[in-house]
């Protein structure tokens, strides 16, 4: 009997012990909250070195304290000291008399346990006996996407010396949020000049090309009766010099270029003269990425002359690579290892899952240029027969055969069989088959498109783009007309509108150097879903956002 309840004794704090913990309740949101600072919020006449800012739990910083924002800059940032719930700043250089500062804590501050953020809590504080009260609130957006931009800082000068974003911190300065808004506070009045930054190495200076910029070209004037509203474009300057940015060799011999500039011409040649100056060029002009395709054996070393030109101006650079070392080996920071070798020829057929228009022709894309004597054996293959697949066009670089549609067939197969193509450098490609068919009329849909252009003067472009960004289409406007788009794959598409003031046909961005704004783009507010089988109408007029409208 003893041993029985000692059983039961043993199994009862197993049991016990064995039991899963509480799981502690929901996870706490709850952001820190500032409980008391000193000098105390709105302090005039202030004199000290130090502010002491407490919380009702216990804090970190994130980023050693850079979400810590004060206006005006200080040439030397105080020094931030964390204890508990506490935070001290520090001021190592003497605040400037009669001035207004406003220090916001947020974003770097954030709770102990969770990681919750602070609030955005701004604090103001004077050296002098006022403490000044007017603002500046606004937007900034992307000039070519209109998509709102946030951590970009908005910086005011008092000054109108074009040099002072380059060499001078601005006297007051905020951050846009998620939502591209912005309210620069606490400022005195008078007339300021106004600039926004994605400030790349923050020094609070336009000092790095690659910054985001936007500028107005007036000053702005802050009286007791204004309130002023300022909405910017924010872009990225064309770069001044053209320069090579990238070059990049990949076996056999495709060596590809990117510059900073798309140039207007291009051309190669190669430095040694056991290589064949029949060279192949993939080049767009406008664009600034480039690749050239080099015949022959490959050679341990290459050696190239690549030219550029915009304008009257022209670059050229001799480029060196260790060709055979690249073919064999990849990696970086010490790490080789071996690539497996590419035997075969690529092909590829372009089309929309397997489904093409009526109107379309057959494009075959290779991934090198190949040998116009390529194709001779492909055949279209038929509901009852097949039919040779010839006479096709090559494309000017040779890396795609486009082949007529046999007539009266919506489906068919096109066969490839191995080794009817060869490329530049000897390989071949392998037995391909690629099932087609056409879309029927049920299967893609019309647009009456009405554009109202009864506001402003000049050229526009109009862009139709669909949802991976490739522009379907593209038309110059300049007052309403209407457009017919017929035979649209179904889908949702963005229609925008490009004001080409300096007719180049392209969007153009700014130069803050020159006072020029970036060309203005105009999109329709939500995509439009093409529907098979489907008529749909659609009016736009950008300047008055007018809604659209479809029927069946």
């Amino acid at each position: 009997m003893k041993n029985l309840l000692a059983a039961i004794a043993l199994f009862v704090l197993v049991a016990c012990a064995s039991r899963v913990p509480p799981s502690g309740g929901e996870v706490d949101k709850t952001p820190p909250e500032i409980v008391s600072i000193d000098p105390p919020q709105g302090t005039t006449n202030f004199n000290s070195n130090k502010i002491n800012i407490v919380f009702n739990e216990f804090i970190e910083l994130k980023d050693g304290g850079s979400g810590i924002i004060i206006s005006p800059p200080m040439q030397t940032p105080p020094e931030v000291l964390l204890k508990g719930k506490t935070i001290q700043l520090k001021f190592k250089e003497k605040l400037d008399e009669n001035t207004t500062y406003n220090i916001t804590f947020g974003k770097s501050v954030t709770d102990l346990t969770e990681g919750n953020p602070l609030v955005e809590y701004p604090y103001v504080f004077s050296t002098g006996t006022v403490l000044d009260s007017f603002q500046i609130s606004g937007y900034l957006s992307d000039a070519y996407t209109n998509q709102p931009v946030k951590d970009a800082l908005v910086l005011l000068y008092t000054s109108t010396v074009d040099s002072l974003p380059f060499t001078t911190l601005p006297r007051y300065f905020a951050r846009s949020n998620s939502a591209g808004t912005y309210t620069v506070r606490s400022i005195k009045p008078g007339n300021y000049r106004i600039l926004a930054l994605q400030d790349g190495n923050s020094d609070y200076k336009f000092t790095l090309p690659e910054e985001k910029i936007a500028f107005g070209n007036d000053l702005i004037e802050l009286t007791e009766s204004s309130t002023p509203i300022q909405e910017y474009r924010m872009f990225t300057a064309r770069p001044k010099l053209q320069k090579l940015l990238k070059k990049k060799f990949e076996a056999p011999g495709k060596v590809s270029f990117k510059y900073a500039i798309p140039p207007d011409s291009w051309t190669v040649q190669p430095y040694q003269s056991e290589l064949s100056s029949n060279l192949l060029y993939d080049f767009k002009a406008g664009l600034d990425s480039m690749d050239v395709w080099i015949p022959g054996k490959p050679l341990d070393t290459l050696k190239l002359i690549s030219t550029v030109s915009l304008g009257d101006s022209i670059r050229r650079d001799t480029l060196v690579f260790n060709a055979k070392r690249l073919s064999e080996s990849r990696g970086g920071k010490g790490m080789q290892r071996k690539s497996a070798p590419d035997t075969s020829l690529r092909i590829t057929i372009e089309s929309n899952g397997g489904k093409l228009k009526s109107t379309d022709s057959v494009m075959v894309r290779f991934s090198a240029p190949v040998l116009e004597n390529g194709g001779a054996m492909m055949q279209f293959y038929l509901s009852k027969d097949s039919i040779p697949a010839s006479n096709g066009r090559w494309s000017a670089n040779r890396m795609s055969y486009v082949l007529a549609m046999p007539a009266k067939q919506d489906q068919f197969t096109l066969m490839v069989p191995k080794g009817d193509f060869k490329d530049l450098f000897g390989r071949s490609n392998d037995s391909s088959f690629f099932k087609l068919s056409l879309f029927s009329e049920e299967e893609l849909g019309n647009l009456d498109f009405s554009f109202k252009n009864d506001s402003l003067d000049g050229v526009f472009i109009l862009e139709m783009v669909d949802k991976s960004g490739k522009v379907i289409e593209t038309r110059k406007v300049s007052k309403s007309e209407k457009i017919k788009y017929k035979g649209i794959s179904p889908g949702p598409y963005t229609f925008r509108l490009v004001e080409d003031k300096n007719s180049d046909g392209r969007w153009t961005s700014g130069d803050f150097s020159k006072r020029l704004q970036p060309e203005k783009m105009y999109y329709l507010n939500q995509p439009v879903n093409m529907r098979a089988g489907w008529d749909m109408d659609l009016e736009w007029d950008p300047w008055k956002k007018a809604a659209s409208g479809m029927k069946k």
